[in-house]
């Protein structure tokens, strides 16, 4: 009877670890493009030719928990009109990240910011732009989130002190 009762606290405990939220694989968790812009000037920006690239991203919200995710990132020349003078740079112009497996987090409220001026050195101008974007992971016990940047290049990296794996998609 003890090994019974062990066997069955085991089992509840083992099927309440699942998250009942938990986003699928294949799931979009963020969709940004120009038009959805925090950048105001950049609301007449012309999109030159786009540059396309596919990545994989491994994020580690906390140590031991890994976040599969693929993002797709377009980036162009684009020219808009700021403070009344014209301006011209590499900048991130669409953004789709899709999930390939969530851990049992639940990946929701994906939203970016931007585009903004990447920092120079000082004197220097800017050369091109970067967007940052914000997926919220939770679960029972964890609420964190993923913080991805994506140059006008079109590399893709995690905000500061995150740790994030990325590597182009086969």
């Amino acid at each position: 009877m003890r090994i019974l009762s062990m066997a069955i606290l085991v089992v509840l405990t083992a099927s309440g670890c699942k998250n009942k939220d938990a986003t699928p694989s294949g799931a979009n968790v963020l969709a940004w493009d120009t038009s959805k812009s925090t950048r105001a000037s950049f609301a007449k920006v012309v999109v030159g030719a786009r540059k396309a690239k596919d990545v994989t991203i491994v994020a580690h919200p906390f140590e031991g928990a890994a976040i599969k995710l693929r993002a797709h990132v377009e980036t162009a020349d684009v020219t808009f009109e700021e403070d009344g003078k014209p301006q011209k740079f590499d900048a991130p112009v669409s953004i789709a990240v899709t999930v390939d497996d969530a851990n049992d987090f639940a990946l929701t409220g994906g939203k970016c910011d931007g585009p903004d001026f990447q920092l120079a050195a000082p004197g220097a101008a800017p050369k091109e732009m970067i967007v940052q974007c914000r997926i919220k992971a939770t679960k029972p016990k964890a609420d964190v989130g993923v913080d991805l940047e994506v140059w006008g290049d079109g590399k893709v990296g995690g905000g500061a002190g995150d740790k994030i794996e990325v590597a182009d998609a086969k």
